[in-house]
């Protein structure tokens, strides 16, 4: 008499289901780190061509200066350019 013919469950689910808040919380986070890996993707490359006005101009400390005088909203300088 216990037996099922159609397979109904009127047993509840042992899982608890998230509340809208936490839907909405997880939804959230989700999209932020979508967000996040699509703006790590949208990266420009510039070039930069420096001609020093005489050959004793030291480039490394040139470049340090650039890189320390030069902010923008945005803008990384790369390490291994």
């Amino acid at each position: 008499d216990d037996f099922d013919v159609f397979g109904d469950d009127d047993e509840e689910d042992e899982a608890p289901k998230e509340s809208r808040a936490e839907m909405l919380a997880r939804l959230k986070k989700e999209a932020e780190e979508r967000t996040a890996r699509k703006e790590a993707k949208q990266r420009t490359l510039v070039a930069i061509e420096v001609k020093p006005f005489s050959t004793e101009t030291d480039l490394n400390e040139l470049w340090k200066k650039i890189t320390t005088t030069v902010q923008q909203d945005g803008l990384k300088w790369g390490e291994h350019c």
